[in-house]
């Protein structure tokens, strides 16, 4: 299952997203203060690239999304 943002980060990347109906390009910061670059989120929040690989199901996500804190433009 393709990992998601959490609900409360949806809203944040959706006004980072640049075209109408193109994925989200951002970095993302962890609680444990980690910073993931190269990060492209759907249009409907799944995680779809994270420190340019794909990323397929959790396990090759490396975090766990309720870790994620925050985000800003890559």
């Amino acid at each position: 299952m393709q990992p998601h943002l959490p609900d409360h980060l949806l809203t944040q990347a959706s006004q980072l997203c640049t075209t109408a109906s193109g994925p989200v390009h951002v970095k993302l910061i962890l609680q444990d203060d980690r910073t993931i670059y190269d990060v492209l989120i759907s249009q409907t929040g799944e995680i779809v690239r994270a420190g340019g690989r794909p990323v397929y199901g959790g396990e090759e996500l490396g975090f766990k999304p309720c870790d994620i804190v925050g985000m800003s433009a890559y």
